[in-house]
């Protein structure tokens, strides 16, 4: 559970690595670890969920199509391919991200009930993130051979 005030990283990075894995287990039945790969291919697609109140953080996550379209696979039980159309895969992301955002608002301890989640805001644009004073973690993972990234950060 975070303490109060700023969390050191190296917490932000334990809790977000066990609520992503779990999102995977039990919501996906899939596996899904922490990779030093940084061979990702560019995202194409993100969903962000914005945290208010007793915290301000933003959750993001960042896929490129064809792990989009796989995450999309497990999100509906399919095991083969398929060509999902645009707002099935958004929906997907969008999902996952609602789902690890809530997943680290719960490991807020007191400032959990203090905190609200806004919708997935999903983009087709590549963002790029400026250099700020607020606290950053980005995380990679894969699962099913796919790649893709998970970003805390923390006003």
């Amino acid at each position: 559970m975070l303490t109060t005030g700023a969390p050191p990283h190296d917490q932000w990075v334990e809790e977000i690595d066990s609520v992503v894995s779990r999102v995977f287990q039990v919501m996906l039945l899939r596996r899904c670890s922490v990779t030093e790969t940084s061979t990702a291919d560019a995202p194409d697609i993100t969903a962000t969920v914005r945290l208010s109140g007793g915290i301000e953080a933003q959750c993001i996550v960042e896929f490129p199509f064809l792990t989009a379209e796989k995450l999309t696979d497990a999100f509906l039980g399919s095991e083969e391919d398929n060509c999902w159309d645009d707002a099935m895969i958004e929906d997907a992301v969008g999902e996952l991200c609602n789902m690890v955002a809530g997943g680290w608002k719960s490991k807020l301890g007191a400032l959990n009930s203090e905190c609200l989640l806004s919708t997935p805001i999903v983009s087709r644009t590549t963002t790029r993130w400026p250099n700020t004073r607020d606290s950053t973690m980005r995380r990679t993972y894969a699962f099913d051979g796919s790649v893709f990234h998970v970003r805390l950060i923390l006003k």
